[in-house]
Formats: C-alpha cells, sequence, structure tokens
C-alpha cells in the first residue's frame, strides 16, 4: 500500500465521509429477497454505507493489487476475499460481500456492494478486484455473503 493511498484512506476516515447513511438488516435482506437470491447470508445486524461516488473513491485507494493473478493460486476468489477483508478492516460497518456470478465464461468470484442513492433508496453494485473497478457488470448474481 503505497502511502498515497494510506494518506487518503485515513483522511477518509478521519473525516468520517465514508459511513454516510444507516443501513438495517431488514432493508437489506428485502434487497436480496428482491433479487431472487437462493443463497445468501447476511453477518451483521447493522451496517453504515455511502454513496455511490464515495464507494468509488474508497475502492481506487484500496491497495488490493498487491499480488499477481496466478490461476489456482491467486485468482478472482482470492482477490475478492482479501478485498473483503481489508474493506472490513479498515471500514467495518460498510456492507461489503463476497459475490459468486456467472459470467459468459464460467463462475467468477468478486465482491458486492449495497449503497443508499441521493433519493435515499436502496441499491447495489458490483466491485470487480482485479481491476479495482465499479460497476453493475451484465452478470447474474448467485451467492452472496455479507
Amino acid at each position: 500500500m503505497n502511502i498515497l493511498n494510506q494518506i487518503g484512506l485515513w483522511w477518509m476516515k478521519r473525516q468520517n465521509q465514508v459511513y454516510q447513511k444507516p443501513l438495517l438488516y431488514q432493508e437489506l435482506k428485502a434487497m436480496l429477497d428482491k433479487l431472487k437470491l437462493q443463497d445468501y447470508e447476511i453477518l451483521d445486524l447493522t451496517f453504515m454505507t455511502c454513496d455511490y461516488e464515495t464507494l468509488k473513491k474508497v475502492v481506487e485507494l484500496m491497495p488490493i493489487k498487491l499480488r499477481k493473478f496466478q490461476s489456482e493460486v491467486h485468482d478472482c476468489d482470492d482477490f475478492a476475499r482479501e478485498f473483503w477483508a481489508l474493506s472490513k478492516l479498515l471500514f467495518p460497518m460498510l456492507p461489503v460481500g463476497l459475490a459468486i456470478v456467472n459470467r459468459k465464461d464460467g463462475k467468477h468470484a468478486m465482491n458486492i456492494f449495497f449503497y443508499k442513492t441521493k433519493n435515499g433508496t436502496l441499491d447495489w453494485t458490483f466491485i470487480e478486484p482485479q481491476l479495482n473497478k465499479v460497476s453493475r457488470f451484465d452478470y447474474k448474481l448467485l451467492k452472496v455473503i455479507v
């Protein structure tokens, strides 16, 4: 993790720029039910979330690409677990989860994030930790652990 990323993450945390809105278990469960997921787990009862733009800033600063991709040794599931663990370490209340998706080339592990829109509704997006990218990729969501 380079020093500029450390300073950026520390500043966001110190200024309380990340935790903006409460997110309760019931809201998150309703969202996952609406997505018609048959396999999900919500491990906490309360989260604090942020808006989409703040999420993008946090993801840009996360030092996830410390290791190179190696098939079956350090691949998509390893990147997703590392991002999940690091985000929980730095921002333990954020609703970041592990997601298993189905892509054209098969199953893939990545992260999922739940945020509040400007009008206060709950929405979600994928985080691709291998690319430091936040997007609503056109993948079928199979499993989630938040």
